[in-house]
């Protein structure tokens, strides 16, 4: 199958004076198209970090990146905005809503970026499958933490990415929403990729990989979606990574 992402020997390691703190060595794998991966492991194991580099937001020590065909080593920061924009999407603990703009105005960003006519249409699509059609006026400040995170969804599948990086979407919920929020993002993933859904309640190649805390193994179909609320970390790529490293874990299969 098609790879989305190749990683290659990845380190991350940051400075303050004389010292050195190295968040991630020796990391590689290689993601094909059409499948999930998760990444679990305790607060300050390298998660964000790693799906920072992986999106290109940051720069790797070390090693090699390469996200949908493009080396991000050979791109200056436009050119990785432009990728970012036309092939990722983003999902935050946070949310990352822009305050000054309206539910509608925050996901149709992407597409006026892109300078899709169609935007406010599109938006107004995505919002009404989130269940805020009836909201799209408001500000973030107006809306509650499940319902801004519902805004970000939208938002993050407004370009019909390749790829979709989450980083704990449901971190800053209640047990409750932040399991409505799962569900609401595999229903945007049906609603724009028709053969997803098939793939993802019958295919048993379904990893969890840990970075510090070793877990590693299949999701049986029966329980793949509470699984993924229950990991609370979701690298939800349109992908399965096959092997991965990190300071504190060796993982391979």
């Amino acid at each position: 199958m098609t790879k989305i992402l190749k990683i290659h020997e990845l380190e991350k390691t940051y400075t303050s004076g004389s010292k050195k703190l190295t968040v991630l060595s020796h990391i590689s794998f290689e993601v094909e198209k059409g499948s999930i991966f998760s990444i679990v492991g305790p607060s300050g194991s390298g998660k964000t970090t790693l799906l920072g580099l992986c999106a290109g937001l940051d720069y790797p020590s070390a090693g090699n990146i390469e996200l949908c065909g493009n080396n991000l080593e050979n791109l200056d920061e436009d050119e990785r905005a432009q990728l970012r924009n036309k092939e990722v999407g983003f999902i935050f603990q946070n949310f990352q809503l822009l305050p000054t703009l309206t539910a509608l105005e925050n996901v149709i960003v992407p597409l006026e970026l892109q300078g899709d006519k169609n935007a406010t249409k599109i938006g107004m699509e995505l919002l009404q499958k989130v269940g805020l059609a009836d909201r799209f006026h408001h500000y973030p400040s107006q809306l509650s933490g499940g319902e801004q995170q519902r805004v970000a969804l939208a938002r993050a599948f407004s370009n019909k990415p390749s790829i979709l990086f989450a980083d704990e979407p449901t971190g800053n919920l209640d047990e409750e929403t932040g399991e409505k929020v799962i569900q609401l993002l595999f229903k945007l993933v049906n609603f724009l990729y028709s053969n997803f859904q098939r793939f993802c309640l019958y295919s048993y190649s379904f990893k969890i990989w840990s970075l510090g805390l070793m877990i590693a193994k299949p999701i049986s179909p029966s329980t793949t979606m509470r699984s993924l609320f229950l990991i609370n970390f979701l690298a939800f790529l349109t992908a399965t990574i096959d092997g991965m490293a990190s300071p504190r874990a060796r993982i391979a299969v």
